[in-house]
């Protein structure tokens, strides 16, 4: 699958209450000291740490069996579904928060998981400027999404991208699903 663009992904509820869940003062940023870091889950991860930058991010992972939020978050997942059409197994679900920066580099370019039948969801729970970036195998850049609240952008999660920060707006906040489809598992 190319990489492809679902505008007004959610319901603008739905967007909101996403939006106003992850400005919460109640809802939990970590920092990392990088957007990607070399191990995820006991997994090497796939990047090229020789372009690009590296900048820190605060992330909040997603424990979906213990989520006190899920009904505000599983639109999205239901969502998924109904675009697959098919019933969807989560691997990995996230929200990143990049704060704005003076450095409008994109950062390391890497895949998210490097199986096959293994998809990627990212999110825009805000305007922003902070471009994802997508790359063929020799790493040239193919193509730009810009973020937009209620956007999507669905991809093969073996594909080449990378994020960036904004330098405009104060900061930069997605949904990461990586998931596979349960009509695809044998």
């Amino acid at each position: 699958m190319n990489s492809y663009v679902i505008e007004n992904f959610l319901t603008e509820e739905q967007e909101q209450k996403i939006h106003n869940l992850t400005l919460d003062p109640n809802f939990s940023w970590f920092y990392t000291p990088g957007t990607i870091v070399e191990i995820i889950e006991g997994k090497q991860v796939k990047a090229v740490f020789d372009v690009g930058i590296n900048p820190y991010q605060f992330v909040h992972p997603v424990n979906l069996s213990q989520c006190k939020y899920i009904e505000t978050i599983a639109p999205v997942m239901n969502q998924l579904s109904v675009e697959f059409q098919s019933n969807i197994r989560i691997l990995r679900c996230k929200f990143n928060f990049l704060p704005k920066n003076s450095d409008n580099t994109y950062h390391y370019p890497h895949v998210d998981d490097s199986e096959q039948n293994v998809y990627t969801a990212i999110y825009y729970v805000n305007d922003s400027d902070g471009d994802t970036y997508f790359f063929d195998e020799d790493l040239n850049v193919t193509n730009t999404i810009t973020p937009k609240k209620g956007r999507m952008v669905l991809f093969d999660s073996n594909k080449f991208h990378s994020s960036s920060s904004p330098i405009n707006s104060e900061y930069r906040i997605v949904m990461n699903t990586v998931f596979k489809l349960l009509s695809e598992e044998t």
